[in-house]
């Protein structure tokens, strides 16, 4: 009340005006002051929020004590066994053996026995957003090409479809608990998607996210792009294949100057270079390492072989200056954000397909067609060629993360999260070594160790309880029971539910 009548004094001195005025612009201030108040509170998660998403809450208790768990902490460290985890207002404060730790009297107790606890997925290169080709059709006979991928031709256009509420609750049901949206076509949608869930009106993962610098006229507009998102509230950046080595220095050094993390889909600008420029993470693994070995390339040009053999063939022939590469990434501490699944693509599981809409739908059966009958034997050789790389690079002593690209062609927000972690331990990283990359390291990478990634005292509660023993068979993080964000426990069945039948584009 003391404020109130500071302002209106400081609008209507008492010397200045007559007690009349003064009165009504007393009455109006009262009635604007109640309207923004009770606006405020239709807006607040407490009006709206609450009633809409408890569906898919199952466990809200302040104070937990989970007993018999399995803690696989996502350091690393070999799995403790019997161990009780406490958590309270959303933060671990106790970690021990069953029997060791003192149970608070108002903590809810919740048995693990039989079961692992983990920490919630931090993954590097997701996508709010699902590509669909809608002037595809199987009478036209598309073939798997480049015409397919760009929607020309006979494959009618791409378009790119906002995935704003089924994609945050898929990847949260499937435990991804923090992830970098790596570059947005919609980023000022990215950005009320975030700030929507970090206000509680939505469900999902913390999201850090930004634009893609595609293009730019030179440095300075690099610069300005950077300048205008970081203004919008973008925490991160991505430079793309196309943008020039000057823009792409630029764009880099503005990002540091603004403390936001920068990474690069690369082609045009070398890995050595971008290295060398201070990038922070280089998308794709060695998706596209060829362009540091191409013979006369170009400075600043995108040149790779025009075949994927051809590729293939350079790759297999470059293992020296890939070992030194492997050693300068090293040393300048960049990480590479390994993206599996968009090369394997493997075949979706039906309750996986029952996502997605009519047109998802079509496009999903159109190119499952075209990849069996048309991908060539090279192709796929290739993709076992860049994962072997990327877990290469991991026993070098690299580090490694995660991300599932989930934009469209038959990747799928939170089940192909985890049939990439399935992916690493097939091509030889231990099961425990695949959830740390997954885990600690997405989260050393994006800068929010300290408060996330590992099960350790003082971390925020991001929690998965799994049924089985993950650390011994990977396949067991598919039974995902309950996904704690931030002390918070969520239904990945009723969030799965919800998104059924919603993903994929216009007719």
């Amino acid at each position: 009340m003391n404020v109130a009548v500071t302002l209106i004094d400081q609008r209507f001195p008492k010397t200045d005006y007559g007690i009349l005025e003064r009165k009504v612009y007393e009455m109006k201030f009262l009635l604007k002051a109640i309207y923004t108040f009770a606006i405020a509170q239709l807006l607040t998660p407490i009006g709206y929020a609450n009633d809409y998403n408890n569906r898919f809450i199952s466990e809200k208790s302040p104070v937990i004590a989970f007993t018999g768990a399995r803690v696989i902490d996502g350091t690393g460290a070999s799995v403790k066994e019997k161990h009780t985890v406490i958590i309270r207002d959303g933060r671990i404060i106790k970690i021990g053996k069953d029997g060791k730790v003192i149970i608070p009297k108002d903590a809810r107790r919740i048995s693990l026995k039989g079961k692992s606890l983990l920490p919630g997925w931090v993954m590097t290169h997701e996508h709010l957003w699902y590509i669909t080709r809608p002037g595809a059709a199987e009478d036209k006979n598309p073939s798997y090409s480049k015409d397919y991928w760009y929607g020309t031709g006979a494959n009618g256009f791409r378009i790119a479809t906002p995935q704003p509420v089924s994609y945050p609750r898929l990847y949260l049901a499937h435990g991804v608990t923090t992830a970098r949206t790596a570059g947005s076509r919609f980023v000022e949608e990215d950005l009320r998607i975030r700030n929507a869930i970090d206000g509680g009106i939505q469900v999902g993962p913390d999201f850090d996210t930004g634009p893609t610098i595609y293009k730019a006229k030179g440095p300075d507009d690099a610069r300005s792009r950077v300048r205008f998102w970081a203004k919008q509230g973008a925490t991160s950046v991505k430079v793309y294949s196309s943008l020039s080595k000057e823009s792409t220095a630029a764009a880099i050094d503005e990002a540091h100057r603004l403390n936001l993390k920068i990474s690069g889909h690369l082609c045009s600008v070398t890995y050595r270079e971008a290295v060398d420029m201070g990038i922070d993470q280089i998308q794709h693994g060695f998706l596209v390492v060829g362009t540091d070995l191409v013979a006369n390339k170009t400075p600043g040009k995108c040149e790779l072989p025009d075949t994927v053999k051809e590729h293939s063939q350079l790759v297999r022939q470059g293992g020296e200056k890939i070992r030194e590469l492997f050693q300068h990434i090293i040393k300048h501490d960049v990480s590479m954000s390994s993206t599996p699944i968009v090369l394997f693509r493997p075949e979706l599981p039906s309750h996986v397909v029952d996502f997605f809409n009519e047109s998802g739908l079509r496009d999903y059966k159109l190119f499952r067609k075209m990849w069996e009958k048309d991908a060539e034997t090279s192709e796929r050789f290739l993709a076992e060629q860049i994962t072997r790389l990327d877990v290469a690079f991991w026993r070098s002593g690299g580090k490694l993360t995660l991300g599932s690209d989930a934009a469209g062609t038959g990747v799928m927000a939170g089940y192909s999260n985890l049939k990439s972690l399935e992916i690493l331990t097939e091509y030889g990283i231990p099961p425990l070594e695949v959830i740390k990359i997954a885990t600690h390291n997405g989260a050393e990478s994006l800068g929010v160790l300290e408060d996330r990634g590992t099960i350790e005292v003082g971390r925020r509660a991001d929690l998965l309880v799994i049924k089985g023993d993950p650390s011994k068979d990977i396949k067991d993080i598919y039974n995902i029971e309950t996904v704690f964000k931030k002390g918070i426990g969520y239904d990945p069945e009723a969030l799965k539910k919800s998104a059924i039948g919603t993903i994929g584009g216009p007719g």
